[in-house]
């Protein structure tokens, strides 16, 4: 099998039109620049309250960077905007890696001798200001590469055409999570708007589950204190 029969996802004007066809049964038209405007709108507001409402949308992203001798904290990727560090790992070599022991950031302030130097052998994040910080300790004395995994945010629905920065599980309760609140722009009869609502929790309640697993089983919950 190629592996284009794996890679369905939906992009952002699809949610939007299928959203749309919900509420306003089959179009024959295509949809009105403002009509599609709003659609865009009222899709990023509501990821955005989804936020507010800690469900805390993200992935699994492998990056890198180099360290530089003498420094011991390194700001990391914001494009990707990364929120945490799952793991890290010191590379030696082609095949010369290993783990970092991860430290809360009061650990790291608590160590005796923070200036010491070395090959790291822990590493603490401090996400104080926003963008995470990497503190990794000894400090290196020579350039070395660092590998880490981190927790990345999702980006916004900006792009007509790219898919969305989701997991595919997550398609039908963006879909119908998007109609039950445009449900209530086009005055839709109280009994529709409560179908579309129940519809787009039951969707939301199914894809929110999907995170369980690895919430616990990796420790992904710290990344958002």
């Amino acid at each position: 099998m190629a592996t284009t029969d794996y890679d369905f996802q939906s992009t952002r004007n699809q949610v939007i039109e299928r959203a749309h066809r919900l509420v306003l049964g089959p179009q024959t038209t295509a949809l009105s620049a403002e009509e599609m405007a709003y659609g865009v709108l009222a899709l990023n507001e509501m990821i955005k309250s989804w936020q507010s409402g800690h469900v805390f949308l993200w992935k699994l992203q492998k990056l890198s960077f180099s360290t530089a001798a003498t420094d011991k904290d390194y700001t990391l990727s914001t494009d990707p905007a990364v929120a945490w560090v799952d793991k890290a790992w010191l590379v030696h070599g082609t095949n010369d890696v290993y783990e970092l022991e991860q430290i809360s950031y009061r650990q790291y302030l608590d160590i005796e001798d923070p200036d010491s130097t070395g090959d790291p052998t822990h590493f603490a994040i401090d996400n104080q200001l926003g963008t995470p910080v990497m503190y990794v300790w000894p400090t290196p004395t020579q350039v070395k590469t660092i590998n880490y995994l981190g927790v990345v945010l999702l980006k916004d629905a900006e792009t007509a055409s790219d898919n969305l920065d989701f997991p595919v599980r997550w398609s039908n309760a963006l879909t119908y999570g998007l109609a039950a609140h445009l449900a209530d722009e086009y005055l839709l009869p109280i009994r529709e708007r409560q179908h579309l609502e129940r519809k787009a929790l039951d969707f939301f309640s199914q894809a929110k589950r999907g995170n369980n697993e690895r919430s616990s089983n990796e420790h992904i919950e710290g990344a958002f204190d």
